[in-house]
């Protein structure tokens, strides 16, 4: 009995290891192509969203320097190119002419390295807003890609836009991706041949024959266990995909929403509302309030619908122009817009940004009410009124309900002095007028001191009668496009 014994332990040892090496293998060429099909899913995905943000980016910068650049302003476009270089993903920005001649930069741009190669793009008529892309290494052999956008204003092309993205710190992401990816392929691989190894200690234990019933049924709980292990290791391989997924995502939106508003509230919005506080902080900001005169007249001779027809309609466009002038539509109320300037991003030029946005919108009004006019539909006349100082900036609310607003004093004076205000007028108080940034760019008519409930003392007010003329110019071009771009879109 010992004979056969043994001899059925010399063969079944080779085959136990055998078995310990193949599961090894086929382990570790599983977590290779895992890692490899993850690598390239995101490296795909990663791609195609630094391109659509390079893209985003380099567009905003056109229509940033759209008006500046039509009006020579370039006090406006340093600022702007400024402020976007303080991005720490952008590398630098550049301003070209309409031949392709670098007009300014800063930051590490192409410097003129694709002057020449840009006129021979321009010289073949590309077509509108076609976005041109270009790479180079800088003297340290770091690999630079550049996106180009040429700023246009109602089909005439008046300069191109270029930002310069290090590959370096825009493939960050996947190269920390990839570095968790792999270490965590190498752990399960570990474990994976250290399981395999154990498996084959016990494969390779003599079976004894008194008790093949007792091997069989070990034999069979082996296979059991090792099936039930990599099954877990194909949720565990799930679970970080996902994790990692999920971190990726929320890397990339928590970056893409700070574009748009306070870096500090994004942040707080996306990991929870909970725990964002009520009140943020005092700033410095301009509030504008734009009213309808005589709308609750207006609205009891006109059914609901029409109604909300007309207020949808100027609504529409009220918000559309205050993108052009950094403003963000606090709220509608009623019949009364609330415009913020200043907050929640800082502008130096909100002051001025609010009153064009004032002159503007009596322009627009103007316009709509001519083309509603000649469809025999009713029409609006708008009062404004405009005040600057310290306020009180944040999310107020409840824990079920919050909303980004300004309070204080300073919004309440707004508020009267739109109240004061008759219809077609702008009103602002006289420390507006009298500051540096507006006093020689804004045209107004005196007005009498003004007694406002509440105030002590009388306040001194203006009445905001035009622009200088590059400005009225760049206004009147803006609300064409505005009214008769949009209808000709629809």
């Amino acid at each position: 009995m010992d004979t056969p014994h043994t001899t059925t332990s010399i063969i079944r040892l080779p085959i136990a290891y055998r078995m310990a090496v193949a599961i090894t293998l086929c382990t570790f060429l599983s977590l290779a192509l895992l890692v490899s099909i993850n690598a390239n899913q995101q490296s795909q995905l990663l791609n195609k969203q630094i391109s659509g943000y390079a893209t985003t980016i380099v567009r905003q910068l056109a229509a940033a320097a759209q008006e500046p650049l039509f009006t020579d302003d370039h006090l406006s476009l340093r600022l702007t190119i400024a402020n976007l270089t303080e991005q720490p993903d952008i590398q630098g920005v550049a301003l070209y002419n309409e031949k392709g001649d670098l007009l300014m930069q800063q930051g590490q741009t192409s410097g003129g390295r694709l002057t020449d190669e840009l006129r021979r793009t321009v010289n073949a008529k590309p077509k509108d807003n076609q976005l041109f892309r270009f790479r180079w290494k800088d003297n340290s052999h770091n690999e630079l890609s550049a996106f180009i956008a040429p700023i246009r204003f109602k089909g005439v092309t008046a300069g191109y836009a270029e930002v310069a993205f290090s590959r370096i710190q825009l493939f960050g992401v996947i190269r920390s991706s990839l570095s968790s990816t792999l270490i965590v392929a190498l752990i399960l691989s570990g474990l994976s041949t250290l399981l395999a190894v154990v498996m084959g200690k016990h494969l390779s234990n003599p079976i004894n024959t008194l008790v093949d019933a007792t091997a069989q049924a070990l034999g069979k709980a082996r296979h059991d266990e090792q099936r039930r292990h990599t099954d877990e290791i194909a949720y565990l391989l799930d679970g970080v995909n996902e994790m990692g997924q999920a971190m990726v995502e929320k890397s990339q939106l928590e970056q893409v929403f700070s574009r748009f508003v306070s870096p500090t509230i994004a942040s707080q919005m996306i990991e929870s509302l909970d725990q964002v506080a009520l009140t943020n902080k005092r700033v410095e900001a301009t509030v504008l309030f734009a009213d309808i005169v005589g709308f609750t007249k207006m609205s009891e001779q006109m059914d609901p619908e029409q109604v909300a027809e007309l207020l949808n309609e100027y609504y529409g466009y009220f918000y559309k122009l205050s993108k052009y002038y950094y403003g963000t539509v606090d709220k509608f109320i009623g019949d009364a817009a609330m415009v913020i300037f200043g907050v929640p991003e800082e502008d130096s030029e909100h002051r001025f940004h609010a009153i064009s946005y004032a002159v503007g919108l009596q322009r627009l009004v103007e316009e709509l009410n001519i083309a509603r006019s000649a469809k025999n539909k009713p029409g609006i006349h708008v009062r404004i009124g405009i005040n600057c100082g310290t306020m009180q900036a944040g999310l107020l609310g409840t824990s079920e309900r919050m909303e980004y607003t300004v309070v204080g004093d300073s919004v309440n004076l707004a508020s009267r002095l739109c109240g004061e205000a008759e219809a077609d007028q702008i009103v602002i108080p006289a420390d507006i007028y009298h500051h540096p940034s507006i006093k020689e760019r804004v045209q107004v008519k005196i007005q009498n001191a003004i007694r406002i409930r509440g105030k002590t003392e009388p306040v001194d007010t203006y009445l905001v009668t035009g622009m200088s003329d590059s400005q009225r110019q760049a206004i009147s071009a803006l609300i064409d496009d505005l009214i008769y771009g949009s209808q000709h879109d629809d």
